[in-house]
């Protein structure tokens, strides 16, 4: 069994956090550095058979988190942001669910319940917020962007619109029945970090524009439904 975590980072975010976080916990780390014309020094400092990474000039986004799940076969694939800490028994508690029910699902450890006939990304049942503890596990039908996992044989597919990877996934996984398990964790974990003053957010510029975009793709399903698989 392969374990490799992927991170789409951007200069002055707590990257470094995030990635020590991983390292001990999977195969191998990737990075894809967004804006960045060199590794940061202390890149260096970690072991090189641990690390992957990409320099990327311009920005691809959030979704470059993804760009090497296509290149890995038989892989257990953690999607993760470099805005959070993951605990030293992430990665193991993520895998569970995949022992119980086979590896066509998604696991998450945030998300939410869209109510059937949802029109945007508040039309959702419980819970909104993604830092709130989860008491229990349970099926859902809206991933969260931040934390999720998969194994490679399920071969999401391309993100787009890119910086879209929760809704878009979401409505693949309608479309094609595929589960999404929510796990249960106690509040704000993974840890979020605390960011510089005025940084730059995805969630924050999709905010100022009404969740425009991520509104249009969840209108691309008619009627939100929830998956679940019979037990492996």
């Amino acid at each position: 069994m392969r374990t490799f975590a992927e991170i789409a980072s951007l200069p002055g975010r707590p990257l470094e956090q995030a990635v020590r976080s991983l390292l001990d916990q999977v195969d191998e780390v990737g990075v894809w550095l967004n804006g960045y014309a060199d590794l940061p020094d202390w890149f260096r400092e970690l072991p090189e058979e641990k690390l992957q990474y990409a320099l990327d000039p311009g920005n691809s986004g959030s979704s470059a988190k993804l760009y090497a799940a296509s290149e890995l076969e038989n892989t257990y694939y953690f999607a993760c942001d470099d805005d959070l800490e993951y605990p030293p028994d992430y990665v193991a508690r993520m895998l569970a669910p995949f022992q119980e029910w086979g590896n066509g699902i998604i696991v998450t450890a945030c998300g939410r319940t869209l109510t059937p006939n949802a029109r945007n990304w508040y039309d959702s049942q419980g819970e909104r917020r993604y830092i709130a503890a989860v008491p229990e596990a349970r099926w859902i039908n809206y991933l969260g962007g931040c934390a999720f996992a998969f194994h490679t044989s399920l071969q999401l597919p391309r993100i787009d619109p890119p910086n879209e990877e929760e809704a878009v996934l979401s409505v693949w996984a309608q479309r094609h029945g595929v589960p999404i398990r929510l796990i249960e964790r106690p509040y704000d974990w993974p840890k979020r970090l605390p960011l510089a003053p005025g940084a730059f957010t995805l969630y924050e510029q999709a905010a100022r524009e009404r969740f425009v975009t991520r509104t249009e793709i969840v209108q691309q399903v008619t009627r939100w439904v929830i998956h679940e698989p019979e037990r492996h």
